[in-house]
């Protein structure tokens, strides 16, 4: 950990680093712009795209370790 920050600074590099990689990867699979929100939906942190689509980011974590886009997509095309 470099010389002067905390573990709290570390921790929340670690989360910003996540929300990029999960971010770029639902805007790649939907061929749609996305954006993190502050906000959590149901208690759990969310992305919207720019149909106002709401992602959660435990769908998104689920579709990449499972390499499975197929439930998002089809949410996406139904909605936009």
């Amino acid at each position: 950990m470099p010389e002067g920050r905390g573990m709290s600074d570390h921790q929340q590099g670690i989360e910003a680093r996540e929300l990029d990689e999960l971010g770029s990867a639902l805007s790649e699979a939907i061929d749609c712009s996305v954006t993190y929100r502050s906000y959590e939906l149901y208690g759990k942190p969310a992305f919207t795209c720019k149909h106002g689509l709401v992602f959660p980011k435990f769908a998104i974590k689920g579709a990449m370790a499972l390499d499975d886009w197929s439930a998002i997509l089809a949410g996406h095309r139904q909605s936009a």
